[in-house]
């Protein structure tokens, strides 16, 4: 399947018609009813804070809270790109860091409501974070390199600053399998000194090996004290009728996975109006 052939393609850059993908963006923020942050990610473990005034900014006015979005972005290739280094620090980006437009990051984080965080995918792992009492949420974009770098790490401790007591839960996306997620002692050797070395089977070639990206990530969770753990269990690679796979297929579109806040996550007080966002 490529680009070109439809789907709802979200990839700005990934040779589908900007204006198709674009137009899928918006179709996206109608049917939630709330803007939509789109990051450039980079395959690192920046995490953007949208509770921050000049992180919002990339979202244009007309599509703050209340509106639709127009706002352009791009998604590397899985596994096809550097894994983001830079001459800045990773960690938590605030306004001051990020192209007004397109911000880099890997992940995103907001104790806000009516703002939906997305990270696109094509194989690579979409993890998605809340506090069960809905004071903050997370996404995050995590293939084999982000993982191994962090990003999981470095958006709980994000979501943690904003709310020590959190109690967070997480859901892990559709995402390459392991029985088609093959790769080198190169990424094997990233894991093992983190204790991961039951997410890696031999491969059907010496040197090879099968990984698990959604063990991988369920490993560094339950390491972060994070224990309720959902999983689609569906395969990108091996279900061409459902989802895009880079490695399947060479251009491709992008899906994405989504999480927000609602106005009236909690229980009003009693004689009170509950608001609603959007």
């Amino acid at each position: 399947m490529s680009a070109s052939t439809g789907g709802l393609n979200l990839g700005i850059h990934c040779g589908d018609d900007p204006a198709a993908a674009q137009e899928n963006r918006q179709r996206v923020a109608e049917a939630i009813g709330m803007p939509v942050s789109w990051l450039k990610q980079v395959h690192g473990i920046r995490v953007l804070d949208l509770d921050d005034a000049e992180a919002r900014a990339h979202l244009p006015a007309t599509v703050m809270p209340g509106h639709h979005p127009e706002s352009p972005s791009a998604d590397m290739p899985f596994d096809g790109a550097p894994a983001g280094a830079t001459d800045e620090a990773p960690g938590v980006v605030s306004g001051a860091n990020i192209h007004p437009l397109e911000p880099e990051a890997d992940a995103q984080i907001t104790t806000l409501p009516g703002i939906a965080l997305a990270v696109q995918v094509a194989d690579c792992l979409p993890v998605l974070l809340a506090d069960t009492q809905g004071r903050v949420i997370g996404a995050a974009h995590a293939g084999w390199r982000g993982l191994a770098g962090g990003v999981l790490e470095a958006t709980v401790q994000a979501m943690r600053e904003k709310v020590p007591d959190a109690d967070l839960v997480a859901w892990l996306g559709p995402c390459i399998g392991p029985t088609a997620f093959e790769v080198g002692d190169d990424v094997r050797d990233a894991f093992l000194t983190a204790g991961s070395g039951t997410a890696f089977q031999p491969g059907r070639t010496p040197g090879k090996w099968l990984a698990n990206l959604p063990l991988l990530a369920r490993l560094r969770l339950q390491a972060l004290g994070i224990t309720t753990i959902h999983t689609a269990g569906h395969c990108t690679y091996s279900e061409p009728e459902h989802f895009w796979s880079y490695r399947r297929s060479t251009p491709c579109g992008r899906m994405a996975g989504l999480i927000w806040l609602t106005a009236d996550r909690f229980p009003p007080p009693t004689g009170t109006l509950r608001h609603h966002a959007g």
